[in-house]
């Protein structure tokens, strides 16, 4: 399921504004249609909410997630990193607080939503490419030109528990902007090693 799918599905919960409007000439089942402005206006509103109480949406800090509500946390496209971290535990990477049984014989892991917060948000970043260590200013500091690091910066205070996913569809909706999902990785990873000062 999709990010937008989710949103979509915790409507009850989340304030989701109802659709303008229902695609229906097309096979298959009708599909809904927002006002961009009505939708942006609701995130905007729903990322400060998430921002201000630190939540994951439907959970409160001592309920438990598994690795999807992790990696949201954490800013990852899917759940392979936290798999992985959990065999093979980073420097502070918690250890699961309990495991669920599956019915194929697996187990999947679960946190506590604090704990997820708090590894989460003090997490090691990745370091420059190239090998030199983060905060490394020789040969210039990446984008310090470029006028897309300022919105990035702007976006990581406005919005500090958004993945980086979020972000990125929150800058490539700016206005003329035609630069790469890549593109704006780099840019989001340069403002968090040069924050406004």
């Amino acid at each position: 399921m999709s990010s937008l799918e989710r949103l979509w599905a915790a409507r009850a919960t989340n304030g989701h504004p109802a659709p303008a409007d229902w695609i229906t000439n097309m096979p298959g089942p009708a599909r809904p249609l927002w006002l961009v402005s009505q939708w942006r206006e609701w995130y905007a509103e729903y990322l400060s909410r998430r921002r201000t109480v630190g939540e994951v949406p439907g959970l409160q800090s001592d309920d438990f997630g598994g690795p999807a509500e992790f990696a949201r946390l954490c800013g990852h496209a899917d759940t392979s990193t936290i798999s992985h971290w959990v065999t093979d535990l980073p420097e502070g990477f918690p250890r699961p607080d309990a495991w669920v049984e599956l019915s194929g014989g697996g187990r999947r892991p679960q946190w506590r939503i604090s704990r997820m917060q708090e590894f989460a948000a003090n997490r090691p970043r990745r370091g420059l490419r190239g090998g030199r260590p983060a905060g490394s200013v020789s040969g210039g500091q990446p984008y310090a030109a470029d006028p897309r690091l300022e919105l990035a910066r702007q976006a990581l205070v406005d919005y500090p528990h958004a993945s980086d996913a979020e972000l990125i569809r929150h800058l490539r909706a700016s206005p003329g902007d035609t630069s790469s999902r890549s593109t704006w990785h780099r840019i989001l990873d340069a403002a968090r090693r040069s924050p406004r000062l």
